[in-house]
Formats: structure tokens, C-alpha cells, sequence
């Protein structure tokens, strides 16, 4: 995706990745990948599942956030992983969720943040600072049966936090538009190709401005998209 971090924040952005999400449920698929903090407008409670602001009528979430659920309702055989960030009393998340049947079935909290970026120490911490709460140390997602690792953007680099026995496939939500050097997403691509070769399973990669990709269990890349505003499909064996 060519969409970067400020560019999130528009209802363009919104309205590009449902042009999206229409084209990719024709196809009928198991799963749909988006990357990480794909909708900024939407912080889940992770007590009600729901949208901050849902209840806000003034507010265009309700509204955005039905639109999305529709699209989950309208294709039940498809599963929605989808990156955002989520809150759980006073801590927030970054965090994958899974959307099924227009029900968020389950969700991924972000295990190893990024210093200063997403974990600033206490010395730096302002009122003008938001972090983020790792998440717990062992966690998993199920989409539709199909049990997955899932990493969010620098996770990828950690060998030990894709390494579970028990899953199907890996999944990493990822923006690399943050970065000012391309050279990073090549890095990055490089790096989730050795992570699928090392736990010998499918790795499905959504990024912001970046290397979106699909890598079989050997490292083989089966599709692949640069910066575009497309849509990636493979059949991979798990």
C-alpha cells in the first residue's frame, strides 16, 4: 500500500482500503490481510469490542465502522485480520484484531514495541507522549480455524516471537511508510522470507508503503505488491 501513517487519517484512505476489501472478497478468500493501524479513526475496547466513539452520534465512527462490519457480514466464508490500535482501561494497544461474520472474534496485542517510537522510558514520558502497552507474552489468533502467529511491523526482526509450534501460518501487519530509506522494506521483505523459512510455514505480509507479500514455507514469494494500492491472492499449504 502506497498509503502512508498521515494519510490514514482520510476518509480517502478509508474509502480506498473498502474499494479493497470489495475487490478481495469476489475472490471468495479464507482470509484478508490489512496492515497495521490500517483505520486510525477506530481504538477497539477491548471490553466491548466496539469503537471508541461508537456511541457518538455526532461522530463519523458508527457510521464507518458499520460499513466495514457489513462487508465481514456480507462474506462470512472470509475471515478480516486487521491492524489496530486497541485499548484495555488505560492502556493502549497496537494490535491485530480478526473479524468474522461481523463479530471481532478475536485479537493480538503487540508483544515487543519500539523504543522511543512506541516505548518511551519514564525519563522521556510527557502528556504530549502516547505509548503503547506490550501486550502479554504468549498470544495467538484463530481465523476461521486457521491458527496464526501473528507479528506487528518490527516484530518480524525477532526470530524467538515467531516461533510457535502450534500455528498454521504467520501473519505481520506492517507500515513501513514511517521509514524514510526504501531500503527498509527490502530489508524487511528479506527478513519475513527467513522467518517462513525457518518455522516452515506461510507468512502473509500487508504493509503500509512498502512490500506486501505472500511467502510460501520454503521462502518462496507467490505474490508480491510495491507501494501499490492493490490487491495481493495465493493459495499456500499449511
Amino acid at each position: 500500500m502506497d498509503i502512508t501513517t498521515e494519510e490514514s487519517h482520510s476518509i480517502d484512505a478509508y474509502n480506498s482500503y473498502i474499494t479493497l476489501i470489495d475487490e478481495a472478497v469476489v475472490h471468495h478468500p479464507d482470509i484478508v490481510v490489512l496492515p497495521e493501524n490500517a483505520f486510525p479513526f477506530f481504538v477497539i475496547d477491548q471490553k466491548t469490542y466496539l469503537p471508541l466513539k461508537y456511541e457518538n452520534s455526532s461522530s463519523n465512527v458508527p457510521k464507518l465502522f458499520d460499513s466495514l462490519v457489513k462487508r465481514s457480514k456480507d462474506n462470512p466464508e472470509t475471515a478480516f485480520a486487521i491492524g489496530m490500535h486497541s485499548m484495555d482501561v488505560n492502556e493502549i494497544h497496537n494490535s491485530i484484531i480478526v473479524l468474522e461474520n461481523g463479530v471481532i472474534s478475536d485479537m493480538y496485542n503487540k508483544r515487543r514495541l519500539m523504543p522511543l517510537a512506541e516505548d518511551d522510558t519514564k525519563l522521556l514520558r510527557s502528556e504530549l507522549t502516547k505509548t503503547f502497552s506490550e501486550g502479554s507474552p504468549h498470544q495467538t489468533l484463530t481465523a476461521h480455524a486457521v491458527r496464526i502467529t501473528p507479528l506487528i511491523c518490527s516484530e518480524i526482526i525477532f526470530p524467538s516471537l515467531s516461533r510457535d509450534k502450534t500455528s498454521d501460518i504467520i501473519v505481520n501487519a506492517s507500515n513501513d511508510s514511517v521509514f524514510q530509506s526504501a531500503l527498509v522494506g527490502e530489508q524487511n521483505h528479506i527478513i519475513a522470507k527467513i522467518r517462513a523459512i525457518e518455522n516452515r510455514k506461510p507468512l502473509i505480509r500487508s504493509v503500509k508503503g512498502g512490500i506486501s507479500s505472500i511467502i510460501d514455507q520454503h521462502g518462496v514469494t507467490l505474490a508480491q505488491a510495491r507501494e501499490k494500492r492493490t490487491v495481493i491472492f495465493a493459495d499456500v499449504i499449511y
